[in-house]
């Protein structure tokens, strides 16, 4: 176990600090963010790759990848072994997305402040993976287009609820003030 006087040794809290976050309230971004950019990669390997085999191949990989990291407390708490069962981790990805009570966000960790770390590690491992694992089937060219479009979606998903709660039908409803109130809801 490592004491919580090491995990906030992390400068990831330091930089929490400065932007005014807490660990307890953006241990969902992280959690439920690595299950968007799953579900995300899974929708566009389908779109994207005709050849099954090579989505199945890029998703092992990524998982095996992982696994080797040895981020002891993500393998266990999203069930990833040596041989990873890519449906199960997509299933408790997707659970996890859709529910902010899931036991595996917290579970992360011993205290919340590792659960959440634990989870900024995991987000960056999986990106990295994802990326290392289409270029390597798929070319670098291939490989970029489709992992701009996962990070694309990332920042256009919040754009339509944003739409909705300022009421937004076309351009001639935002000006400067309505841009303010976007970015700082946005940002």
């Amino acid at each position: 176990m490592t004491s919580r006087t090491e995990v906030l040794k992390s400068p990831v809290f330091e930089a929490l600090k400065q932007i005014g976050h807490k660990p307890e309230d953006d241990i969902y971004t992280w959690s439920q963010g690595l299950g968007f950019h799953n579900q995300n990669l899974l929708n566009s390997l389908k779109e994207n790759v005709k050849k099954p085999a090579i989505r199945k191949a890029i998703l092992d990989e990524i998982w095996s990848f992982f696994y080797s990291v040895g981020l002891e407390k993500a393998n266990k708490i999203l069930g990833i072994k040596k041989k990873p069962d890519v449906a199960k981790i997509n299933k408790v990805l997707a659970e996890i997305m859709n529910d902010k009570e899931h036991p595996a966000i917290l579970g992360m960790g011993d205290f919340v402040e590792e659960a959440f770390l634990n989870w900024v590690k995991a987000f960056a491992i999986y990106d990295f993976a994802a990326y290392a694992f289409m270029e390597k089937h798929l070319g670098a060219k291939e490989a970029l287009r489709i992992y701009m479009g996962l990070w694309e979606a990332f920042a256009l998903h919040p754009l339509a609820d944003i739409k909705k709660t300022f009421n937004i039908r076309s351009a001639a409803d935002v000006d400067m003030d309505m841009l303010g109130r976007i970015s700082h809801v946005y940002w």
